[in-house]
């Protein structure tokens, strides 16, 4: 009876009767996405209920990763649970409910303290070295600088400058980890250093003959040459004008002069002494062959010269089956000079270049070097005159000891 009492006092006005109860149909949290290292500010988060008229907008606030970012219940403030934490980055979600609806704020949280660039680098040892770069969180915080092989590359603490600590190694590869180490944080860059003697070359032990050790292949070359090969286009390498390290192009090519620099001469802008080994292509520790090192190399090996480019030192001879033995052994492919003027070839004969710096007065002179070829035949005569005409492979040596 009660309630048909109430019911006919609200038609009749006498008492104010409510509509039906508003749900909740959304929940709306501000901002969606937050991006900080840990430690810094966390964002103010905001809810907004709907519909406006909603009856019950009382919001309930939580957190996935409590461990990480707290979250206040009842007023959505936000605390970190800790100061650190051993992951790169970690996302965490603040959820608001109210009613059956909830909206969402995604954290992204990160923990490292440092970053280092580039993280990898891969070179032999003759190259240069990467420049190290890092960003530390914060970021006036002070940046320790170590390498775990400083006997191979070693590293400024304050700056992270590396150097080589080596000029080469019997090791094929070894990887050198750089670290830099901000506010108990670390981060590192993998070096992996290639020994470019193992690597690259194979040493012929030319001690006896020579009293040098000599590479096995022309700079440049992929493959030493064989004998018995067909094709050995692998063993030719780069041809390089003289002090220039420009690889250029060889045979008939259309595109020969591309790389050429008519001025390499000694009195040349781009002249570079190659009686420096610094200057030249070989590896470091190793030199382009000087007057008298080629002279032994001519000398010992004169009648090999004779039988590849003419084919008539057949004797049997013990002279002339050392030389022949020995210009085997040294793998020198048949090539040689590059002409510019008016041809395009490589001869048969397999030159070598000096690093001699040629001193006679007169029109022999020019600034050219000192090309006590391989082979001198009469083509690298009127080369030696032409100075700004011939390239010529590099082979590189160094004294046994």
């Amino acid at each position: 009876m009660k309630n048909v009492a109430v019911i006919l006092l609200c038609i009749l006005g006498i008492v104010a009767c409510k509509d039906d109860p508003v749900d909740v149909n959304g929940v709306d949290v501000s901002p969606k996405s937050t991006e900080l290292f840990i430690g810094e500010a966390l964002p103010t988060l905001t809810a907004t209920v709907l519909p406006d008229d909603a009856d019950d907008k009382t919001v309930v606030w939580s957190s996935n990763k409590p461990e990480l970012v707290k979250v206040d219940a009842q007023t959505g403030a936000l605390t970190f649970a800790v100061s650190d934490f051993e992951e790169e980055s970690s996302v965490v979600i603040i959820t608001a409910t109210a009613g059956a609806k909830s909206g969402t704020a995604e954290i992204k949280v990160k923990g490292k303290m440092v970053s280092v660039s580039p993280k990898t680098a891969t070179l032999f040892t003759d190259e240069i070295l990467p420049s190290l770069t890092a960003t530390a969180y914060p970021s006036d915080a002070t940046i320790v600088w170590s390498s775990d092989k400083p006997e191979i590359i070693a590293v400024n603490a304050q700056t992270g400058a590396l150097t080589f600590a080596v000029s080469d190694m019997e090791e094929q590869s070894v990887v050198v980890n750089i670290t830099a180490t901000a506010g108990g944080k670390t981060s590192k860059t993998a070096i992996t250093v290639k020994g470019q003697i193992i690597t690259k070359y194979n040493i012929i032990d030319c001690t006896a003959e020579l009293g040098l050790l000599v590479l096995d292949r022309n700079i440049g070359a992929t493959a030493a040459y064989d004998s018995d090969a067909t094709d050995n286009s692998a063993s030719f390498g780069n041809y390089y004008q003289w002090s220039k390290n420009i690889p250029v192009a060889t045979g008939a090519d259309a595109t020969a002069n591309a790389n050429f620099n008519a001025d390499w001469n000694a009195t040349g802008t781009g002249y570079a002494d190659w009686s420096v080994a610094a200057n030249t292509p070989c590896p470091i520790g190793w030199s382009i062959p000087d007057k008298d090192q080629m002279k032994k190399i001519a000398d010992a090996t004169y009648r090999y010269e004779l039988d590849v480019e003419f084919g008539f030192m057949d004797g049997d001879e013990p002279e002339i089956a050392a030389a022949k033995a020995l210009g085997k052994k040294l793998l020198f492919p048949p090539s040689g000079a590059f002409r510019v003027a008016d041809k395009k070839y490589l001869p048969k004969a397999p030159y070598l270049w000096s690093s001699y710096l040629n001193t006679v007065d007169g029109t022999d002179a020019n600034g050219f070097k000192y090309v006590h070829a391989y082979f001198d035949n009469s083509d690298a005569m009127v080369n030696k005159k032409e100075i700004v005409k011939t390239a010529i492979p590099c082979r590189c040596v160094k004294v046994s000891e």
